[in-house]
């Protein structure tokens, strides 16, 4: 019997001690951000996805465990052969203890357990060990003693020899591997409606390679296969495997050796099949999960244009442009609508009402959303002549906006306003702080998905909620302005406790110290522990509790001060100073090296946000539809969802423009996420136009250019 651990390392490859020491945190109530960020001389500086990692893999330990105690319990009571329930008792193999399991978990009679019924077993071993005579004599033997008729025997022995390759896992990897790297599947139509020809048409007759597929198609495929508008046919022959087969088993009889083979393979190509299918399945939704995580990671991390004030534009044609004036707390002022286009074409009223509430609220930043009428908007506030000079104007992503607006999360946080306008505020607050405003929505709402309903939503849902988890912790967030939704992904705290801080917040007035969480209901020294060093206190006459420096270190930070004989204030921002500290080395503080240099840097950058500063960026403002561009144009763009075969990328019109993976660089691109990012910013050449199916093709690979927001 293997050890946690030792599942863990094989299954992860993370260093043994890395995932001891990490488990035995787990064990004292630590969370991921935790141990990543001040628990790194323990685990050997693991980083937060190996952490990750390892906490998914002690869960998958605990339920294969349990599966395994459950599974040889009732191969007992069916009194299953030793040989089986051996194998399990070895196996750390989730497919292949299923495959073992399965004849024994029927509630009638297996066909292995029928054809052991008739000694197949037997009759299998002389097949394979004795002469022809001596099989032909076995046969006549049991159909006396059976009264069983010798192709029901022959069958039998196939049932057994089906089961023997299941238990033999070399023999099996060695087909599954031959198997992996062959056509065997083909893609058939069975009811494809005319409306969806479009979409499925070119999968039909194809074949596909398991090692070849790309996610994305055996995705689009398995939904087609599942709307019953096609199936997949399985066409892996005997010949393609019979070798390993043949080599196995030289010895022993020829008469009726390649029968029993054949029946053997028809009882075990449906296991292959499945197990394929299973695999396949699995692999593409890991890709997906894994491009989906990177995007809302991106997305997540975009720059903050930070505590400024916005005028936020929702805009529209017949239903007008909502108009939200925001503070730089993200509290609306004021709201308004205009109508500036078409069918009502107010242009002058709305333009003065742009200028009058620029003007009546000193706006610093005007966020413009980037959907119907968003381009259209974008040029009539361009063309405002009255407006201060330092006023930015950016195109913020309404994907989700809607869906905020609708939720019942907006109507608590905005209750006297209607849909309209907690969409419009929605759309400012983004641009104030995308972290804080887009984990009220649904990652599945952001447009940055990829199949992202056809994939294993449990796994989706896990993986997303610790990208939003890990982004959270990693930024930090202001203890006295962040709203519960976001105080819930912080370590150690949860949507209860959450709750209750803003709760315990709203009635003092606002905390003074990272300490005073202490005194919130419920909230004890392991919450606290974990939390301290992710929540941020501005107000505080600590000036620690303003940096991602844990209250556990406070004690070392001030050590350090009185070595140089300051206070801590004046080494905050002083190389000189964090140099010197540097020079006597992390054992002068009794601290280890990894803890050591985190605390010098939070000296060095105390308030340090890890995301980017936000960049301005226009698009070609010729272009207003897709008519307007031509081949051999170097369009600016903005990346929006990267995929497993390209890129989206606004251009600033209605249709995205697509960079396909064999058109981002001079080389062959095994996936897109290692050249480009969602929110990066591109100037590529367009290199095809298809009006009627309203297709625009970039390319990044001669000419254009990447520039990293």
């Amino acid at each position: 019997m293997i050890t946690a651990t030792e599942f863990i390392h094989g299954a992860s490859q993370i260093p043994f001690k890395g995932v001891e020491a990490v488990l035995q945190l787990f064990s004292e109530g630590a969370t991921v951000p935790f141990i990543a960020r001040y628990r790194k001389d323990s685990t050997g500086n693991l980083t937060d996805d190996q952490i990750h990692e390892i906490h998914a893999l002690s869960i998958r330990f605990k339920e294969l465990s349990k599966r395994k105690e459950y599974v040889l319990a009732k191969m007992r009571e069916k009194h299953a052969d030793q040989k089986d329930v051996d194998a399990i008792t070895a196996s750390w193999d989730e497919a292949f203890i299923e495959q073992v399991f399965a004849p024994y978990k029927q509630s009638k009679k297996s066909k292995l357990a029928v054809a052991n019924e008739i000694e197949g077993d037997h009759l299998l071993k002389v097949i394979l060990s004795k002469s022809d005579t001596e099989v032909d004599d076995l046969i006549q033997h049991l159909e006396h003693k059976y009264s069983a008729k010798e192709d029901d025997l022959l069958e039998a022995a196939g049932v057994v020899l089906a089961h023997w390759w299941v238990l033999d896992d070399r023999l099996i990897r060695n087909i599954e591997n031959i198997a992996w790297k062959t056509p065997c599947f083909k893609v058939v139509e069975k009811e494809l409606p005319e409306e969806e020809k479009h979409r499925y048409q070119q999968f039909i007759s194809s074949e596909l390679i398991p090692a070849k597929t790309p996610s994305h198609r055996f995705l689009a495929v398995s939904r087609g296969v599942e709307l019953g508008y096609l199936t997949l046919r399985f066409t892996l022959k005997w010949e393609h495997i019979s070798g390993i087969i043949e080599r196995k088993h030289q010895r022993g009889a020829l008469k009726n050796k390649a029968l029993v083979f054949q029946l053997a393979w028809k009882q075990y190509k449906i296991k292959l099949k499945n197990q394929l299918l299973k695999k396949l399945k699995h692999n593409s939704d890991v890709l997906a999960t894994k491009v989906f995580a990177s995007n809302l990671y991106q997305l997540l991390m975009a720059a903050p244009v930070g505590n400024k004030k916005v005028l936020a534009i929702d805009p529209g044609f017949k239903s007008g442009c909502k108009l939200v004036v925001l503070d730089e707390f993200g509290t609306i002022q004021n709201n308004d609508t205009i109508f500036p286009h078409p069918p009502q074409n107010k242009r002058g009223p709305a333009l003065a009402k742009i200028s009058q509430l620029c003007n009546a609220y000193k706006v610093e930043v005007i966020a413009i959303g980037n959907g119907t009428a968003g381009q259209e908007t974008l040029q009539l506030i361009k063309s405002i002549k009255g407006l201060p000079e330092n006023i930015q104007v950016f195109e913020v992503s309404e994907d989700g906006a809607s869906v905020y607006s609708a939720s019942s999360l907006a109507r608590k946080e905005l209750p006297q306003y209607d849909v309209t306008v907690r969409g419009a505020a929605s759309i400012g607050r983004r641009l104030q702080d995308p972290l804080s405003e887009l984990v009220k929505i649904s990652p599945m709402s952001l447009g940055i998905g990829q199949y992202q309903h056809d994939v294993h939503q449990k796994m989706l849902e896990n993986e997303l909620d610790f990208v939003v988890e890990k982004v959270v912790n990693k930024v930090g967030v202001d203890l006295n302005l962040a709203s519960s939704h976001i105080l819930k992904y912080i370590s150690g705290i949860g949507p209860s406790l959450a709750e209750t801080i803003v709760d315990y917040r709203t009635e003092v007035g606002g905390f003074t110290s990272r300490m005073e969480l202490l005194k919130v209901p419920k909230l004890g020294d392991k919450a606290y522990q974990q939390a301290a060093g992710f929540l941020r206190v501005f107000e505080s006459e600590n000036v620690l509790d303003a940096t991602g420096i844990h209250p556990e270190n406070y004690v070392d930070v001030h050590n350090m001060a009185k070595l140089l004989g300051v206070e801590i204030e004046d080494i905050l921002e002083n190389t000189e100073r964090i140099q010197k500290l540097k020079s006597n080395g992390a054992a002068a503080f009794n601290l280890g090296e990894e803890t050591f240099e985190d605390i010098l840097e939070a000296l060095a950058q105390p308030k340090r946000d890890p995301r980017s500063v936000i960049k301005k960026f226009e698009f070609d403002t010729s272009l207003v539809t897709i008519k307007d561009v031509k081949e051999g144009m170097l369009v600016p763009g903005l990346v929006t969802n990267v995929t497993e075969f390209g890129a989206f990328v606004n251009i600033g019109i209605k249709e995205n423009g697509l960079i396909h993976k064999s058109n981002i660089a001079n080389e062959f691109v095994q996936s897109p996420l290692d050249y480009i990012q969602v929110n990066d910013y591109v100037k590529a050449k367009v290199i095809q136009i298809d009006v009627e199916k309203k297709r625009i093709g970039l390319s990044i690979k001669d000419g254009g250019i990447i520039l990293k927001s």
